[in-house]
C-alpha cells in the first residue's frame, strides 16, 4: 500500500467532514488523486485495469460519465467553460483508483462506515440545536424561517446531502437495531434525520429522500431475514410519531405547498416547483437543437438568453438566466447530449451489475452507497449534476460502494 502509516479511511472522510465548509473539501481530492497517480507509476494502468473487477467497473462507470462531456467540446457553447470544467473533473478518476486500492479490507470499511455516520451525527446535532436555538454551534442563523441549514449555513445545502447519504445512515441503524430495545432507539434516530431532512425545507431534499426510502425497503425486502411485518409497522409507528412531534415545533412551506398542489390549481405547481417549469422548457429547446452531444457541460447559463421562455409565461422570471437547469437528467440531455443520457444509463446499469456474482455480505456493504450514489441522480431537481460539488459527491460513493465489492471485503 502507498500511503502505510496513513489508514485508507482518513482522506475519503476527511472529504466529507470539509465538504459544508466552502471548497476546502477539494484539498482530500487532491491528495487523493496525487497519491492515485503514485499509485499509477509504481503499478502500471494495465496492471491496476486487471487488478480486480471493481477496477474495470471504475474505469467503465467513469468513461461512461466523462467521455460524452469531451465529445460535447466541439459544439460547446462556451468552450472554455466547458473545457475547464471537462478537465477539471478527470482526476476524479485518480481519486476512484486510490479509494477502491486503500479500501481494500472489512476493517477499513466498517471503520470508513462508522466514521461517516459519526460526521453526519455531528451535522444533525448542529442543526438540531440550530432549530431549538437560532443558531447553530458557529453561531450561524437559519437560512430563512422556514429553512434548517445547520453546519452549510449560510446555504441551503443540508437537505439535500442528508437525503443522499440516507440509505448509509439507515444501513447504520439496521446494524444496530439488533433487540426491540436497540430497535426502538435506532427508530428513534431515523426519525429525527428524516425530519431534520423534512424541515430543511428542502423540496428535492425530500424527493431524494422518498427515492431513497423506496429504494430501502427494497433492500430489507431482499435481505428478508431482518425483514418481518411487526418490525415494519413499529419502524413506521415510531418515525411517524417523532417526525409528526418535531415537524409541529417548525412548520414549513413543504407541508402548505403540498396541499396546495394536491388541489390542482396549476399556477400552485408551477410556484411549488420555484420556476422550474420554464427551466426546463428552456433546457427543451436547447436539446432540440443540440440533441446529439448537446453545448457542452456548465453551457446552460451561457446559452439561456438564447433559448428563454415568452416573458410573462410563467409566473417566474429569470431576467439574469440561470446556472443550471434545476433537473439533473434534463441538464445530462442539455449539456451532452443524447451520448450523455446513453451514458448515464449504461453508467447506472453497471453500478447495479457491479454487485451481481457477489457474497450477500458483499451486496449488503456495497448497495446503501450505489443507492445513495443512484438518487443523487435520478429524482435530482435541485443540484447541478455537473458542478463538482455534486458529482464528486456522487463519484465517492460510487467508489466506496466500488471497494465494498472486493472478494477479500466479506
Amino acid at each position: 500500500m502507498i500511503t502505510k502509516h496513513m489508514p485508507g479511511w482518513i482522506l475519503p472522510s476527511l472529504y466529507l467532514f470539509f465538504l459544508p465548509f466552502n471548497r476546502l473539501f477539494i484539498l482530500p481530492l487532491v491528495l487523493m488523486s496525487i497519491i492515485g497517480m503514485i499509485y499509477i507509476y509504481n503499478h502500471g494502468f494495465i496492471n491496476i485495469y486487471r487488478r480486480h473487477d471493481c477496477y474495470k467497473n471504475l474505469f467503465l462507470i467513469f468513461g461512461l460519465i466523462w467521455f460524452p462531456m469531451l465529445f460535447s467540446l466541439p459544439d460547446a457553447f462556451n468552450f472554455n467553460h466547458s473545457i475547464t470544467t471537462t478537465l477539471g473533473i478527470l482526476p476524479l478518476l485518480l481519486v476512484g483508483i486510490y479509494m477502491i486500492g486503500e479500501i481494500d479490507k472489512r476493517k477499513i470499511q466498517k471503520t470508513l462506515l462508522n466514521v461517516v455516520c459519526l460526521i453526519i451525527l455531528f451535522w444533525c446535532i448542529d442543526a438540531l440545536l440550530q432549530l431549538f436555538s437560532g443558531k447553530n454551534l458557529f453561531g450561524n442563523a437559519k437560512f430563512s424561517p422556514a429553512h434548517l441549514s445547520g453546519i452549510f449555513s449560510p446555504r441551503s445545502t443540508l437537505g439535500l446531502v442528508l437525503a443522499v447519504l440516507a440509505p448509509v445512515i439507515f444501513e447504520r441503524l439496521r446494524i444496530l437495531s439488533s433487540g426491540i430495545y436497540s430497535t426502538l432507539f435506532a427508530c428513534s434516530l431515523a426519525a429525527i434525520y428524516i425530519t431534520i431532512i423534512v424541515l430543511s425545507g428542502s423540496r428535492t431534499g425530500l424527493l431524494i429522500l422518498i427515492f431513497g426510502l423506496f429504494g430501502w425497503l427494497s433492500y430489507i425486502s431482499y435481505i428478508n431475514k431482518y425483514f418481518s411485518w411487526p418490525k415494519v409497522i413499529l419502524i413506521f409507528i415510531s418515525i411517524l410519531a417523532i417526525i409528526g412531534f418535531m415537524a409541529y415545533q417548525q412548520p414549513t412551506r413543504n407541508y402548505t405547498s403540498l396541499h396546495s398542489v394536491m388541489s390542482g390549481d396549476l399556477k400552485t405547481i408551477d410556484k411549488f416547483s420555484s420556476g422550474r417549469i420554464a427551466l426546463w422548457e428552456t433546457a427543451g429547446r436547447m436539446y432540440k437543437n443540440h440533441w446529439f452531444n448537446g453545448i457542452g457541460p456548465r453551457g446552460y447559463r451561457h446559452a439561456y438568453d438564447e433559448y428563454r421562455p415568452i416573458k410573462g409565461k410563467y409566473n417566474w422570471e429569470f431576467p439574469n438566466g440561470s446556472t443550471h437547469p434545476h433537473f439533473a437528467l434534463l441538464e445530462i440531455a442539455t449539456e451532452t447530449g443524447i451520448i450523455g443520457i446513453i451514458g448515464i444509463i449504461f453508467a447506472i446499469y453497471f453500478m447495479g451489475k457491479s454487485l451481481k456474482g457477489l457474497s450477500r455480505a458483499e451486496q449488503i456493504n456495497a448497495f446503501p452507497w450505489m443507492l445513495g450514489a443512484l438518487i443523487a441522480i435520478v429524482p435530482n431537481i435541485g443540484k447541478a449534476f455537473y458542478s463538482s460539488f455534486w458529482l464528486s459527491l456522487i463519484m465517492w460513493m460510487i467508489f466506496i460502494g466500488l471497494a465494498n465489492t472486493r472478494t477479500n471485503s466479506q
